[in-house]
């Protein structure tokens, strides 16, 4: 396995990742994960997803991870909008790769990340599939909570906002990346939807919402006696892996 790091450049900010290659010849398929609002202010590089991007590596994905503009790692500021932007330019990049099949990529997304990509997997014909991880149906229903979850972590120095007034900005971002929206325009790509039984943050109702709006092929996985944070989920890890390598 071989691992790099790359920087793509995205409207006015540079994002950091990291990319793992399973160093066959040929093309391979691909998988760009997109991480939710962080919690501590570390690059992804440095948290749990390099193993989950490693561990798709050794079964013969080229696999991505970044960080989204105004998180650590990565220049800019936070907007759901600029997040929703930062894919489609990483989706350039990883599409252009001579190691990558162009065909065979797709997003594994969570939390906040999996809101700003929802309309990106459903509209952009770059990607082939979806994984998408605890993730709201209606993100605007909780735009209160994800607004002092912004705040928050701005405040922290989790997160760069330009002005704190920009946190205004967030619920008309909501309002147009709502998941909602393009739940059922993914089709006829595959999805996959995971979530927690016991999500604290988007209650797991959310999930079936989700899932009854999509069309065919998709499936669902609730993690039982699991939260919001499905990445540290073994059965999820596998499920994923597995799922992957049926879509491939």
């Amino acid at each position: 396995m071989k691992s790099e790091v790359f920087y793509v450049k995205s409207g006015d900010a540079l994002l950091r990742g990291a990319a793992y290659s399973p160093g066959e010849g040929g093309r391979q398929a691909a998988v760009c994960f997109c991480h939710g609002l962080p919690r501590q202010a570390k690059p992804v590089e440095e948290k749990g997803y390099s193993a989950l991007a490693k561990g798709l590596a050794e079964e013969g994905f080229v696999s991505f991870i970044f960080n989204f503009q105004g998180t650590a790692g990565s220049g800019g500021f936070f907007s759901l909008s600029s997040w929703s932007r930062n894919l489609v330019d990483v989706l350039g990049y990883v599409t252009s790769l001579k190691n990558v099949d162009p065909g065979r990529v797709f997003v594994v997304a969570f939390s906040m990340g999996a809101i700003a990509a929802t309309g990106i997997a459903a509209t952009d014909e770059r990607v082939s599939g979806f994984v998408c991880c605890s993730c709201p149906y209606d993100a605007e229903q909780f735009y209160t909570m994800l607004r002092e979850g912004v705040r928050i972590a701005n405040t922290e120095g989790v997160i760069r906002l330009r002005r704190e007034e920009e946190l205004s900005e967030l619920e008309q971002d909501l309002k147009k990346l709502n998941p909602m929206l393009f739940i059922s325009r993914i089709s006829p790509k595959p999805l996959l939807i995971i979530h927690g039984e016991n999500d604290e943050v988007f209650p797991v109702e959310e999930a079936y919402k989700l899932f009854r709006a999509a069309k065919q092929p998709k499936d669902i996985l609730i993690l039982k006696g699991v939260g919001h944070y499905v990445r540290g989920s073994k059965e999820a890890v596998d499920y994923i892996t597995k799922w992957l390598k049926e879509h491939t």
